[in-house]
């Protein structure tokens, strides 16, 4: 169960957290330059892990949808919100892609 399915148990999120920190750490440059991309088009498509992932950026919000097969129906997986200022966002999407990447292994 994840974060963002009905009944989550907030207790549970330790491994997901640990796996964020050290996935944000290893990857920090590239969740960057995915960040700027993401900011300048507004859409960030990739895989990873075998799953095929969609970022779309409305607003204040950043959300992550997966593909999932073998209807290939999309579906949004995480949910946040970001700040309006560009500097912000740079700082906290790289977290958001943390999060999102570590919630996939862990599950």
């Amino acid at each position: 169960m994840t974060k963002f399915d009905a009944g989550y148990d907030e207790t549970d999120d330790e491994p997901v957290d640990q796996l964020a920190r050290e996935l944000l750490d290893a990857n920090i440059s590239r969740y960057q330059a995915q960040a700027s991309e993401l900011l300048e088009k507004g859409c960030l498509k990739g895989e990873l892990n075998g799953y095929h992932y969609e970022y779309m950026l409305e607003k204040h919000e950043c959300s992550f949808r997966l593909i999932i097969p073998p209807s290939e129906s999309m579906k949004e997986y995480a949910r946040t919100y970001v700040h309006r200022k560009k500097s912000q966002k740079m700082e906290y999407i790289p977290l958001f892609f943390a999060r999102c990447e570590a919630t996939l292994f862990v599950d």
